[in-house]
């Protein structure tokens, strides 16, 4: 009896840590959103140089910026 109840404990515990996770990745993320609108992406992009690795990633920021 005491073991089934520890048992459904962790479980408890178990989803009470995985909600706070993914609502810290959903609050992370909009962070991560406000920062980047408040940039000039466009200024940031001429800076870089030509075919910089992280063009694409940089492009991929700039459109979910955008929309």
């Amino acid at each position: 009896m005491v073991l089934s109840c520890f048992k459904e404990l962790r479980k408890v515990q178990d989803a009470i840590t995985l909600r706070l996770q993914i609502s810290s990745l959903f609050l992370a993320q909009a962070v991560f959103a406000e920062a980047i609108s408040s940039l000039n992406l466009d200024e940031f992009n001429s800076k870089l140089p030509p075919k910089y690795s992280g063009m694409e990633t940089l492009m991929l920021v700039q459109s979910f910026a955008a929309g």
